[in-house]
């Protein structure tokens, strides 16, 4: 899919996560992971920007999510965010 295409996708996950917490909980790792992944692949600056605010918006969630994979996000963010135009 082309970026234009999902620029509303990450509001929605980014709504959806701040609104169920406690429900979305397994679903987490999961979107967070799509979410990485898409924003390796991505060429608009601001999709770039909406992904990034996804992980963001989930790096203080339970402790389901191990602190080897919130290193990990964590570093991958910023190397995307170093990449972005200024």
């Amino acid at each position: 899919m082309e970026d234009s295409d999902i620029e509303p996708a990450p509001k929605l996950i980014e709504v959806l996560f701040q609104n169920c917490k406690g429900n979305v909980d397994p679903w987490v790792e999961h979107y967070l992971r799509i979410t990485i992944e898409r924003l390796r692949r991505t060429q608009k600056p601001y999709l770039k920007c909406l992904l990034v605010q996804v992980v963001r918006c989930n790096m203080n969630t339970p402790n389901y999510l191990t602190s080897d994979t919130k290193y990990f996000t964590l570093c991958l963010v910023l190397a995307r965010a170093n990449s972005l135009p200024s």
